[in-house]
């Protein structure tokens, strides 16, 4: 187990009482850097006993980190780490399979065949998604209740025009008036 204790602060200085931070990222370090090699290897340790049921309490003891929160740190980026690296590589075959399906559709494409245009498009429509280019579409959700919902007709802005919804508000009224 680690040592855990606090040194004594010298003098009234912030600073010495102070953790220094490090940066998770230091600028020309290798990924493969002994400093990340062991960080990542202390993430596996961290998820192995969460999954064993310890506290992250009890994992930050065991693995002599300071506190629950760097434990639940330790435990979230190991988590990450093992959903995101298959789904990368699942990621890369597609794009792949994509751009090899693409050269030879794009040149039929330019050579003014349309069903290659069409397939084109769809081939980059679905690169664009997998690589999440597209901005998700913004829908707006809103009901505007103006003077036809007195005869019944709710209108839902977009939907219908100004012209349709006079028509539809006259059709009503005649099915309302003649019924009576």
């Amino acid at each position: 187990m680690a040592n855990t204790d606090i040194p004594a602060a010298a003098g009234n200085s912030l600073a010495a009482v102070q953790p220094k931070r490090r940066a998770k990222n230091r600028p020309g370090e290798s990924q493969h850097s002994r400093r990340r090699l062991e960080a990542v290897e202390q993430q596996v340790k961290a998820l192995h006993y969460r999954k064993m049921g310890l506290t992250y309490a009890e994992i930050a003891d065991r693995l002599g980190m300071g506190s629950p929160q760097a434990a639940w740190n330790a435990v979230e980026s190991a988590l990450k780490r093992t959903l995101q690296e298959p789904a990368d590589v699942v990621r890369k075959l597609e794009l792949g399979r994509l751009d090899a399906m693409f050269i030879p559709v794009y040149i039929n494409a330019c050579r003014g065949d349309l069903a290659a245009l069409s397939a084109a498009l769809n081939i980059m429509t679905r690169r664009a998604r997998l690589l999440g280019l597209d901005a998700p579409l913004k829908t707006e959700n809103r009901t505007d209740l103006n003077a036809n919902s007195a005869t019944g007709i709710m209108v839902v802005g977009g939907v219908m025009s100004p012209e349709d919804w006079a028509a539809a508000a006259k059709v009503q009224q005649e099915a309302i008036t003649s019924g009576d």
